[in-house]
This record gives structure tokens, C-alpha cells and sequence, in this order.
């Protein structure tokens, strides 16, 4: 199945598929949220027990799923590196088609981005304010990831490793806190996501010097998919800063009252 899977038969990759999902996103939300309504004044939120439980399940699927994404990914690049090497990781051949394992769980991953949409709207279920770095990755995302079957991008197989790994305790966070307080580790799992795109920034380095190479030195053919690594490289940049100024919001502002008390 995963050394069949070819991108271009693949259900749900079409255009048109992705624009009506992303409609659906904004439109469920801003719906969601003008339906309930406002609490009275004074009343604070009471979660049902329903509610818990399918906060709970859908964040330990999400949990799970990112488990399973990240060991079927890593599978997959130790043994196309064992006999491609490791260039292919940073550039990808001009004229690679998406194809085979690796890109087969790419596929899984763009998927899931849906399924992440859940995570919106349970947040307007509990009354919870929609802050822009929610809304905003949760959109633009499942954009990055069809850019990364799309155009066969390359960098995407150490992209997915990445964040897949952070999700696995992110979800896990999620679906515990649920039912008990926050964990000390809390603070850790923003840092995990700032390291994260930082490191993006150093993975790509190899990118643009290959690319570079081969289409200046060389004159020949540079690196497949290099405007979605561009987007790419964009949309991380801009996640990078709002993830700084949510991390000093959260945690610098809450220890320096701390502190004052």
C-alpha cells in the first residue's frame, strides 16, 4: 500500500478539495462561536463530561497518529538512505514525483492537518478566546503540506520527522490536562516548537547551497519543489516570532508576577 501510493491518484488532493475544506474550517468556527453566543456576565464555563471525553479522545488519536507518523517516517528515510544516500533529504531531484512510502506518509500527515481542525472548534465548544497564532497555523499548514505533495518539496521528510515528534507530547499534554492540572513540563513543549523552527532555518542552509550549486556552478538543474521551501521557509519565519511573543506573554510575564508577589 505505502510503496503504491502515488500522490496523483491519491482522494482528496485536489484543489478545489483543499479551498472548501479551509471554508469549512473558517466557516464552522466563526459559526460555532456566533451560535453560542457570549457567556452572561460572571458565568464562568462548565465542561460536560461528553465533552471531556471526545477532548480527551481526539487529542490522544492525535497523539497516537503523530506516534505512528513519525516512526513510519523514519522507516522510511533510514532505508531510502541506505541506498540514495542522504542528499535527496535536503534536495530532491528536479522531475521527483510523489510517489512511495516516504510520500505516502507525507499524505498521512497533510490528512491529519484536518483532522486538526477539531482542535478550533473544540476550543469554541469551551468558550475559549480564538487567538491569531491558533487560527493561523491551523489554516495556513494544511497549505504547506499540500505544497509538499504537490510540487514533491524538497526538506519535507525532515520537516514531518520534526513535527511529529513535538506533537506526539503536545497531544499527550493535551488529552491529560483534560481531566488534571498542567504538568511542570508545560513550558517545555512551546520551547520544543521554537527549537523546532529554528532548526528549520538550519536544515534548510544545505537546500540553498545545493541548489545553489547545481544551477550556478553546474548550470544544470537545482532542487524540486524550491518556491514551496520558499512558502515553507515564510510560513516558519512568521510562526517563529508569534511562537517567541506567546511563550514571553505566557510564561516571562507570568514569572516576573510571580516574582512581584
Amino acid at each position: 500500500m505505502m510503496a503504491d501510493f502515488n500522490w496523483e491518484n491519491a482522494p482528496m488532493r485536489e484543489m478545489e478539495f483543499m479551498i472548501v475544506g479551509e471554508l469549512f474550517y473558517f466557516g464552522g468556527i466563526f459559526g460555532l462561536k456566533f451560535f453560542l453566543g457570549p457567556l452572561p456576565p460572571g458565568a464562568k464555563q462548565q465542561d460536560t463530561p461528553t465533552l471531556k471525553f471526545l477532548l480527551s479522545l481526539h487529542n490522544a488519536i492525535l497523539c497516537l497518529l503523530s506516534l505512528v507518523m513519525f516512526l513510519g517516517a523514519a522507516y522510511e528515510l533510514v532505508k531510502r538512505s541506505s541506498y540514495d544516500g542522504i542528499e535527496w533529504m535536503f534536495c530532491e531531484k528536479i522531475g521527483t514525483q510523489a510517489k512511495g512510502g516516504l510520500f505516502y506518509w507525507s499524505y498521512i500527515y497533510y490528512l491529519s492537518k484536518y483532522l486538526e481542525f477539531f482542535d478550533t472548534f473544540f476550543k469554541v465548544l469551551k468558550r475559549k478566546p480564538l487567538d491569531f497564532l491558533h487560527v493561523y497555523h491551523h489554516a495556513v499548514v494544511v497549505l504547506m503540506c499540500w505544497n509538499w505533495l504537490e510540487y514533491s518539496q524538497s526538506l519535507q521528510t525532515l520537516g514531518l520527522l520534526a513535527n511529529t515528534l513535538i506533537h506526539v507530547f503536545m497531544y499527550y499534554y493535551f488529552a491529560i490536562t483534560v481531566y488534571q492540572p498542567p504538568p511542570w513540563w508545560k513550558r517545555y513543549i512551546t520551547r520544543g516548537q521554537i527549537i523546532q523552527f529554528q532548526t528549520s532555518f538550519i536544515l534548510a542552509l544545505p537546500f540553498f547551497v545545493l541548489d545553489y550549486y547545481k544551477t550556478r556552478v553546474l548550470k544544470g538543474e537545482g532542487c524540486e519543489g524550491r518556491g514551496a521551501v520558499y512558502f515553507n521557509a515564510a510560513f516558519n519565519f512568521s510562526l517563529l516570532l508569534l511562537f517567541i511573543n506567546f511563550s514571553r506573554k505566557t510564561y516571562r510575564d507570568k514569572d516576573a508576577q510571580t516574582k512581584k508577589d
